[in-house]
């Protein structure tokens, strides 16, 4: 029983550690690149590969269909789809309440119409850490097959400058007005 507590103690510890030890490397490096450049795209992948819980990813149409305008309107800049992505833990003869976990991924975040400033842009890297943060919370709990109801959400996005990009007032876009 003690090795048992040792072994999960040790995967806690290497899932605390993962993200620290990405967030010293360069942007780009931060949340892994796909095959064109684009980090946000590795969220949903890395989520996929998860074994032992159920992914689901929503894109640009269903986050609006849900009246995320808010999150919508943040993305709206990029040329990359934002993406909501939830991953679920129930395991048979699991109890107790449900347990949500959130978490943010702005993979670029150059502050859309509100340019960050660019001796702190390289900074922005840290805005994906909640992503990091429950994808790794995720797979602890399923690698220790946990008898806990849990789910974990994740909107990723970038914040880019472009024509399509929304002004700085959101208005009637956030769902509660």
């Amino acid at each position: 029983r003690e090795r048992a507590f040792e072994a999960a103690a040790e995967r806690v510890a290497l899932e605390q550690r993962r993200p620290r030890l990405r967030l010293d490397q360069p942007p780009d490096a931060v949340a892994g690149l796909d095959e064109r450049g684009i980090a946000l795209l590795v969220l949903a992948a890395r989520a996929r590969e998860l074994t032992g819980v159920q992914v689901d990813v929503m894109g640009r149409a269903e986050i609006e269909a849900a009246g995320m305008g808010a999150f919508a309107a943040v993305a709206r800049g990029a040329g990359e789809e934002p993406q909501l992505i939830t991953i679920r833990y129930e395991p048979a003869g699991a109890g107790g309440p449900l347990l949500g976990i959130v978490g943010k991924a702005v993979t670029f975040d150059s502050g859309g119409y509100s340019i960050k400033a660019a001796a702190h842009m390289h900074e922005m890297k840290f805005d994906m850490c909640g992503a990091a943060s429950v994808i790794g919370t995720m797979r602890t709990v399923a690698e220790l097959k946990l008898k806990l109801n849990v789910i974990g959400v994740v909107a990723a996005c970038e914040n880019m400058p472009s024509g399509t990009a929304t002004r700085p007032t959101l208005g009637s876009m956030v769902q509660n007005g």
